[in-house]
């Protein structure tokens, strides 16, 4: 019961951080969301309460209907959701349901609700801005880019969270994660041909390195929690 109130509260500040209409408010409700999950996580993994009830899967509808696409279009697919499911310390898989693929992300139950959250900001956020340049393609690339070493950058932070034990958070529920699941592996599309320009390429880098992780899933680094 507890478990479920401490998700459902989650799913509500994950809500309210989606509020364009109130940017101050919504980036204070994702803070607290990643705060919540944090400590919420620490405390499981130091009470050693943590079963499969805890573990789940959360998909994210695509609405691709074959994974035979451009090279380009697949890769940045493909690095968009490995980049978010490292963010999420979990696994991603693409799976056919109802004639149509989807990116499903399997780990923490919590994790998982926000791996889907941050997938839909950084898709949406990805397509709206290449509109507006007439090489779509390069520029997606380019974003895909600097969202995964954006997401390189946030975890080497995120590596200094403990238990009360002194373990690495990420490093515990990795192995929750590999135990559950299986071995973390993650489908490579191979090289994307890139014949685009290297100016709207480096354009989509930029915009994939500013893109707000934190507006989503927001870290908190440096610390240490103790259930005592």
């Amino acid at each position: 019961m507890k478990h479920e109130k401490i998700i459902d509260r989650i799913r509500k500040l994950l809500a309210m951080s989606r509020d364009t209409s109130s940017p101050y408010e919504a980036g204070i409700a994702a803070k607290r969301a990643r705060k919540l999950i944090d400590e919420h996580q620490v405390s499981e993994l130091d009470l050693s309460t943590v079963s499969s009830s805890n573990m789940g899967s959360n998909n994210y509808e695509t609405r691709m209907t074959s994974t035979i696409a451009p090279i380009g279009t697949l890769a940045v697919a493909v690095a968009v959701a490995v980049a978010v499911a490292i963010f999420n310390e979990g696994i991603v898989r693409y799976v056919w349901r109802d004639k149509h693929y989807d990116v499903q992300f399997s780990g923490m139950l919590v994790d998982t609700i926000c791996a889907v959250e941050l997938m839909k900001y950084l898709r949406n956020e990805m397509y709206r801005q290449a509109e507006r340049f007439t090489q779509g393609r390069a520029y997606r690339l380019g974003f895909a880019n600097g969202v995964t070493n954006q997401v390189d950058e946030a975890m080497r932070k995120r590596e200094q969270i403990k238990t009360s034990s002194g373990a690495a958070l990420v490093a515990c529920k990795g192995q929750l994660v590999e135990r559950e699941f299986g071995p973390t592996e993650y489908s490579d599309p191979g090289p994307a041909k890139f014949t685009g320009s290297d100016s709207f390429f480096s354009k989509g880098y930029q915009s994939g390195q500013s893109a707000s992780l934190a507006r989503q899933v927001s870290g908190v680094t440096q610390r240490k929690i103790s259930n005592q």
